[in-house]
């Protein structure tokens, strides 16, 4: 048939791999929001809290920053999540620069810019105190995020695997 090499073995590994791929993403327990933010937007995995959770703060969960890697990051958290039975809003955006956002300018972004960011998707779309969890080198974007908004729009702040205390002390 078309697409196969003459004479090799139907791939029934790979369409079974697309066919499991497609059943995970047509349960995911979130839904994609494109969010504008100046002349730039970037994707939002926003997984609603359960109508019988109890009043929790919502987690905004921000990825480490490295090529690659974006809001999908934390899927094995949402899923995970998900079977607990979501006891809070969980929001997992793409940085500027990274994954889904556009345009990708050629320039580096700062832990200042990606904290603007994050600020006005907290205040615009979360509306309310949030727990932030920052993993690994954006620790920095997250205190900048606590110390421009403190409790009005942070509840608590959680860093997972921060950089060393030096990281934080140099200048």
């Amino acid at each position: 048939g078309r697409g196969r090499v003459r004479g090799a073995p139907p791939c029934r590994l790979s369409h079974a791999l697309v066919l499991a791929a497609l059943a995970r993403a047509l349960v995911a327990p979130w839904s994609e929001v494109r969010v504008t933010y100046g002349r730039e937007s970037y994707l939002v995995n926003v997984q609603p809290a359960a109508a019988s959770a109890a009043v929790a703060p919502p987690l905004v969960l921000l990825p480490p920053v490295g090529v690659g890697i974006d809001r999908g990051f934390y899927r094995e958290l949402q899923l995970a999540w998900a079977r607990l039975g979501a006891p809070a809003a969980m929001h997992a955006p793409d940085l500027l620069g990274c994954g889904s956002a556009t345009p990708k300018p050629r320039r580096f972004y700062t832990p200042e810019v990606w904290a603007e960011q994050i600020d006005e998707y907290i205040r615009e779309s979360v509306g309310r105190p949030c727990v932030l969890v920052a993993q690994g080198g954006l620790a920095p974007a997250a205190l900048e995020i606590w110390r421009r908004s403190g409790r009005e729009s942070i509840a608590a702040v959680s860093l997972v695997s921060p950089p060393s205390f030096q990281f934080f002390a140099e200048p």
